[in-house]
């Protein structure tokens, strides 16, 4: 009996550890959003006054070639800020991951991950559908999956990439694999190097809500990412 008490303690506070947890990557999220809304809604409304005020400059026949040629650089200039402040918003908190999910989210960032690394995407959706996950689920896929993304671009001179997301029973299963130079588990484990510090925050991420992290790697023969997260049995449904 006293063992049986320890055991149903134990697993008790293990869940109230991945409840704060869960809170944890809420309250984060709930942050990058607050920040994310006020780049795009204030220093955006500001660059699109600038702009104008630009445009309104060079429209002005009293301005020199010279002056409007400059203006025209200032204008090109302002526009790739605005690209990057809209990157970095996405970055952030992405809209489309709080509208359409999971699924609609990572398709958008593959692609323009894609457009940008000119690396091969392959990506993979079964037995999900379009239906919503829990958002601490899909925020800690979707970050797991933009940090592994990450790491290729920087380290693994790839050119192809493979996304698979499944669902097996009540797990989400994400598999991530590239063609690149791979690395030795033990050089890379070092949480000072680059590379090091993005599989501790995957790892970090995974656990945060009770998952799993497998890799598989070796010089000369890409790298293999498993992330495997519990999620909920929905009322009714059925799975194979």
């Amino acid at each position: 009996m006293t063992l049986r008490n320890e055991v149903q303690e134990r697993i008790t506070a293990e869940q109230r550890v991945r409840d704060l947890l869960g809170r944890l990557v809420g309250a984060q999220e709930d942050e990058r959003r607050r920040i994310s809304r006020e780049l795009h809604d204030t220093l955006g409304q500001h660059m699109a006054l600038l702009g104008i005020g630009l445009r309104a400059v060079m429209d002005h026949t009293d301005c020199s070639p010279e002056v409007k040629n400059q203006l025209f650089r200032s204008q090109n200039a302002l526009l790739r800020l605005e690209d990057a402040l809209d990157r970095l918003s996405h970055e952030l908190r992405p809209t489309s991951l709080d509208d359409l999910g999971l699924h609609d989210a990572l398709r958008k960032h593959l692609e323009g991950w894609s457009a940008d690394t000119s690396i091969k995407v392959d990506f993979q959706i079964r037995g999900l559908g379009r239906e919503r996950l829990p958002e601490t689920l899909e925020t800690t896929a979707y970050r797991v999956v933009q940090e592994a993304l990450t790491n290729i671009h920087k380290h693994a001179a790839a050119t192809r990439v493979g996304l698979i997301i499944e669902r097996r029973s009540n797990d989400l299963r994400i598999i991530v694999e590239d063609n690149g130079k791979g690395f030795e588990r033990n050089a890379a484990s070092d949480a000072g190097t680059r590379r090091g510090m993005g599989l501790r925050s995957m790892t970090e991420r995974a656990l945060m809500v009770a998952g799993q992290i497998e890799i598989e790697s070796g010089m000369g023969q890409g790298t293999t990412i498993y992330l495997t997260l519990p999620m909920p049995r929905q009322p009714g449904s059925h799975h194979d």
